[in-house]
Order: structure tokens, then sequence, then C-alpha cells
């Protein structure tokens, strides 16, 4: 699974504190159970705002079949919301995942430890915003980038911060498992 997925949430693209998560819980369908295609890698926290809730894959886009950068957008401030250019068909099962997971979850006002999720993918575009600047400076190069990204996990921020440059995006690509 991390091979094909790498070391990142399925969700939130966050780094670490993975586990196997069921796409099509137990509870609903125990025959899918040791199925390879019904796993995912699902941070602690996504994997409990999941919990049960959804019978099937059916009306949901899933990280496995769409790359998360194409059905939500990724704003500055940690925000996430569904993507505007999408059919209605593909906007509803984003809508969906959207709120099965809890994509959208931020603090109301002041972010708290409890606000981890939201807390590291404002770190992560922050993060971003000044590798660009150096890149743009020539205070860092294109490795560099990618391996800072690497560190930090939220593959579409930083696909986000950098549209435009193919260099970047390409690398990007090729970095982390699964986007291709």
């Amino acid at each position: 699974m991390l091979e094909r997925l790498g070391p990142y949430c399925s969700y939130r693209e966050r780094k670490g504190d993975l586990h196997v998560e069921h796409v099509v819980p137990r509870h609903h369908r125990q025959d899918l159970a040791e199925e390879w295609t019904n796993f995912l890698l699902g941070c602690v926290n996504c994997n409990s705002i999941k919990r049960k809730r959804n019978q099937s894959r059916a009306g949901y886009t899933w990280p496995d079949d769409e790359v998360m950068w194409r059905p939500f957008e990724y704003l500055p401030h940690g925000r996430v919301k569904v993507a505007g250019n999408l059919s209605d068909s593909n906007r509803i099962k984003a809508e969906r995942l959207f709120d099965l997971v809890g994509l959208g979850r931020q603090p109301a006002s002041n972010p708290t430890a409890s606000d981890l999720r939201y807390l590291s993918r404002l770190e992560a575009w922050d993060n971003a915003v000044v590798a660009r600047a150096k890149l743009v400076e020539g205070r860092i190069d294109v490795d560099t980038v990618v391996e800072l990204a690497k560190a930090t996990g939220f593959w579409s921020v930083w696909m986000t911060v950098f549209v435009g440059n193919s260099a970047v995006c390409d690398r990007l690509r090729d970095a982390f498992p699964g986007t291709r």
C-alpha cells in the first residue's frame, strides 16, 4: 500500500499516523473485508470521521480513482472546496466525499492543537509559497522543492502553489505515488 499510495493519508494527503482504511466498511460488506481494491491509507482522523457512513463505492469520488487535485480546489490559508469546474455528476460525487471525510473542516476562529489536519495543510501551503519564492529567486532548485513536498505531504497543495511551473509539477507527479 505504501508503494502504491505513498506514506500519506489518501484523503487529506497528510503524512503519518496511517491505518489501512476499508473504503466500503466491513460492517456493510464483509465480503470486501480482505479485497485489495477496498483498501486505502487513511489517517486516524479521516477514518474516524468517515466511520461506517458509506455503504458502497458508488456515488463518491475516491482517491484511488481520481487524483484529489482535480475535484477539489486547494486555497490559501489551508482551505479546501469542491472545484467549480466539475460536471453535475462529478460535483455531487466530490461533495459526497468532501462531507464523508470532513475535507473542508476548519476551525471557526483560532486553531488549536485539535485542528491538526487543518494546521498541517496550512503549514504545507505556507511552506510551498516560501519554496516557490526561493525557487524564483534562485535560492533553491527543483530537487529541493520536491524533497520539501515529500517531507510535508499535501501533494495537491504543492501542485496548486506551483501550477504553471511544469518542471516542478512533473517532478511532483513523479515523486508522489499514484498521482500520474
